[in-house]
């Protein structure tokens, strides 16, 4: 109770009890509007933090699908290096057997970005 509200309601006057009473309202009221004020505040702290996990979640799975596609390129580089002239028949048919792989391997990469 404030202290004029006190001297008021110690002194006798007629209307101090009205008087704290009011206050002891206006201070009930402060402090659910207080708690309601940080309830609101904390339930959007939390929801940034969801929304924010949730992005890290998205963004460590675009970074591991990048990393999986660099190794496989890396991959496929190394593979289709220019080979030696096949001489014959069979080397020839395997050359062009790594070329397809390859060329399917690519059109799978191309599919998921």
């Amino acid at each position: 109770m404030g202290h004029v509200a006190q001297s008021m309601a110690s002194g006798g006057h007629p209307e101090g009890g009205s008087l704290a009473r009011l206050q002891r309202l206006a201070a009930s009221r402060q402090a659910a509007l207080m708690e309601s004020v940080c309830s609101e505040s904390w339930q959007r702290l939390v929801e940034k933090i969801q929304s924010r996990n949730q992005r890290l979640a998205a963004a460590g799975e675009i970074h591991r699908d990048a990393g999986d596609l660099l190794a496989r390129a890396r991959e496929r580089r190394t593979r289709l290096a220019p080979p030696p002239a096949p001489r014959d028949l069979r080397a020839a048919t395997a050359l062009l057997r790594d070329h397809d792989a390859a060329e399917n391997d690519m059109v799978a990469i191309d599919a998921q970005t």
